[in-house]
């Protein structure tokens, strides 16, 4: 009987240790964080100056990300009457900047600029040089700068909007608008680091006048070139009005074959307003382009919208869609006349941004830096700096992951300055399991 006993509370405390035990198996686990929602608002630092040594001011910066991860900030640093290209450098995701340096040393007047990385790093610029008999397009090594330099172009006439892309076998791919009376955009190519170049005939249509190119590159090699073109229509009161048309260049070895015939991208209806100055990024061989577009209310009243289209193989190009989802916002209209966006695909993401007065028809707001992506839908809006400065001509790079904007300041009484924020892109917080 004692035996039977023993046996029987044996078997009982058996059973209330398997029972603890699953009990202790499922109880509630902590996951840490929480939520598994992308989080698709990047979260800004504070602005950082970065036209540190330009005490009459600076304007017009571009940033840029390299292959290796390496992150570049060029602008015009402003010299008595003149203004100069420099540049700033971080090869550490961002944590510091090189010293303020000069990309282009020179006695005349450099305008404008672009640049970009090559597949191992090393950056490319080209400029316009405003000189006595007209214009000039020079193109230079990271290695050239501040004063080798190698002609594209020396004309009379006028050059503007000049804008470089790199193919994968290093090729150099140039395009800027030109003329002394109606602009064409015209474009050229260097295989051999820009050494020479060989230049192609316009691009555009003939007697229009064309300016604002952008150019990229897609995976196949091919190029993708978009610009704002004026035509003549009646549907926009009565004068002009302004698309965004688009060619592409068939890349086959050493030879170039382009549309016949440029196609209109911005498809807006022509009552709707004006499109203007384009920019665009490639994701593998898909197209996305952003453009400002701009619609008179009233003879008082301009709203200014950021429109996005993209090309997908097989499918065309999308009915242009408003990022602001039909909240426009204003702009000084007189430098620069219409918004700039900025765009980067970045972390399965595309984010657009580009700088606006919030308030409605208020003569005295100021522009701040805004955007969404398509991750959030595009909503909401994403207010990256506030309305204390006018802060405009943004521009965008993505690098690891993560987003740089540089952006134009005008305070108060002061010379106009650089500043740039950085903010991690679209990502996702995973689960991390743990028990207490």
């Amino acid at each position: 009987m004692l035996r039977n006993n023993r046996f029987r509370l044996s078997w009982l405390l058996l059973l209330a240790l398997f029972l603890g035990l699953a009990l202790w198996l499922r109880r509630p686990v902590a996951a840490d964080p929480a939520p598994l929602a992308p989080l698709a608002l990047p979260r800004w630092s504070a602005p950082q100056l970065i036209s540190t040594s330009s005490t009459s001011g600076a304007s017009l910066p571009l940033v840029r990300s390299a292959p290796n991860g390496d992150v570049m900030v060029i602008y015009s640093h402003k010299i008595g009457a003149i203004r100069n290209p420099y540049y700033r450098e971080s090869t550490n995701d961002g944590s510091t900047w090189s010293a303020p340096a000069p990309m282009r040393t020179t006695a005349e007047d450099v305008p404008e600029y672009d640049f970009t990385y090559n597949n191992t790093g090393g950056a490319n610029a080209v400029w316009v040089e405003e000189e006595v008999a007209g214009s000039s397009l020079y193109h230079a090594r990271r290695t050239q700068w501040p004063s080798g330099l190698s002609p594209i172009t020396v004309t009379t006439q006028v050059i503007e909007d000049p804008a470089i892309t790199i193919a994968a076998n290093d090729s150099l791919h140039v395009v800027w608008a030109q003329s002394d009376n109606l602009h064409r955009i015209y474009y050229a190519r260097s295989t051999n680091n820009g050494t020479n170049w060989t230049i192609w005939p316009p691009l555009d249509t003939a007697f229009q006048h064309s300016i604002e190119p952008d150019i990229a590159v897609d995976q196949n090699g091919d190029l993708h070139v978009v610009w704002e073109e004026r035509v003549a229509d009646f549907g926009c009161g009565g004068n002009f009005c302004y698309h965004i048309y688009y060619k592409k260049g068939d890349v086959s070895g050493s030879a170039i074959t382009w549309d016949g015939s440029p196609t209109v991208i911005s498809n807006l209806s022509p009552a709707a307003g004006y499109a203007h100055a384009p920019n665009i990024v490639t994701q593998g061989n898909i197209l996305h382009v952003s453009f400002a577009r701009q619609v008179e209310v009233d003879p008082t009243t301009v709203n200014q919208y950021a429109y996005y289209t993209k090309y997908t193989p097989g499918s065309g190009w999308s009915t242009p869609f408003d990022t602001t989802l039909n909240n426009p916002v204003d702009v000084n209209t007189q430098d620069p006349f219409f918004l700039i966006t900025t765009s980067a695909y970045c972390n399965n993401a595309l984010y657009i941004y580009y700088h606006g007065a919030l308030a409605p028809n208020d003569p005295n707001a100021k522009e701040q830096i805004v955007g969404s992506n398509n991750a959030d839908n595009w909503t909401p809006r994403d207010e990256v700096t506030d309305a204390v400065n006018r802060d405009y001509y943004p521009s965008m790079a993505c690098s690891s992951g993560k987003l740089y904007l540089a952006f134009e300041r005008l305070v108060p009484a002061q010379p106009n300055q650089i500043y740039l924020v950085q903010g991690q892109a679209n990502t996702a917080y995973l689960p991390v399991i743990r028990r207490p």
